[in-house]
């Protein structure tokens, strides 16, 4: 079995792809697999990452071209799916890796037996220059989450600083469509299927700009006012949780409060809620 695969989803990011890629390449520890998922890019991305392909033969490459838009949330289901490895890193395409990113995460997960490790990172520009030193201490990330505030929204992991075990991969498909991100729904399962560790080691260059999928530092990600379907939506990932339940197990505490996010959110009492806050 591959020891290390990188799965990375890329979509029209030609901008700073090579430069993203370069830094996987230049790792201490090289990784042996590279699985690349493109969303349907209309820009140079698929040329890009063809070039790598042929020009670094030492890496297994699995690159996958869809047919059709995913989005995020299944891109990375596919790419998580398609890795071989025995331990697997998610990636974005527009960060910056430092070169011991692999070598530290690989030696923290050996060493601790846990499920998924994490790390902190620089918040960089679009030109890679340092934001912020800190995403952990900027975003509020240090303290410990406990299972059900990964469940309801309170997440501490950043799905390009994560490597997570494979046996994980047992628990996690299907990928929740609406509501969770790859790295949320991860921590999730890994809260209690080994555990989670993290690293306070700045280890990737976190590039913050408004093109950015989820809301940044540098405003980035889509803002738009909720509807009561978005509530629904985001009920039928919890839902998922609970069928998918066998993997975890939640305490009363925990029990009660999903339960009591998941009546909110289908009957309205949610969206009602988040309405009266923005009248105030």
């Amino acid at each position: 079995m591959t020891n290390i695969s990188i799965a990375c989803c890329t979509y029209n990011g030609s901008r700073y792809l090579s430069e993203q890629l370069e830094s996987l390449l230049s790792q201490t520890i090289l990784p042996d697999e590279i699985v690349v998922c493109d969303d349907c890019s209309t820009d140079d991305t698929r040329g890009i990452i063809s070039s790598y392909v042929r020009n670094f033969p030492r890496v297994k490459w699995v690159f996958v071209c869809n047919e059709y838009r995913k989005g995020v949330r299944l891109n990375f289901e596919q790419a998580i799916r398609l890795a071989s490895g025995k331990y697997i890193a998610t990636c974005d395409q527009d960060d910056i890796w430092k070169e011991n990113k692999l070598a530290v995460l690989l030696d923290r997960i050996e060493r601790t037996g846990c499920a998924l490790v994490h790390s902190d990172a620089e918040l960089i520009d679009s030109k890679g220059h340092m934001m912020n030193p800190s995403a952990s201490l900027y975003y509020n990330l240090g303290w410990e989450r406990n299972l059900s505030d990964y469940i309801l929204g309170e997440n501490n992991v950043i799905g390009c600083t994560l490597m997570f075990r494979s046996e994980l991969k047992k628990f996690l498909f299907p990928f929740p469509a609406y509501y969770y991100y790859h790295d949320q729904w991860l921590a999730i399962w890994a809260y209690h299927n080994g555990g989670i560790s993290f690293v306070d080691e700045k280890l990737v260059g976190y590039r913050q700009h408004t093109d950015n999928v989820v809301a940044s530092f540098a405003g980035g990600g889509k803002r738009k006012r909720l509807t009561y379907s978005y509530f629904l939506d985001k009920a039928k990932d919890l839902y998922l949780v609970i069928k998918n339940g066998r993997g975890i197990c939640l305490s009363i505490n925990d029990t009660a409060r999903l339960v009591r996010q998941f009546v909110g959110d289908m009957t309205g009492f949610g969206y009602l809620k988040y309405r009266l806050r923005q009248k105030n």
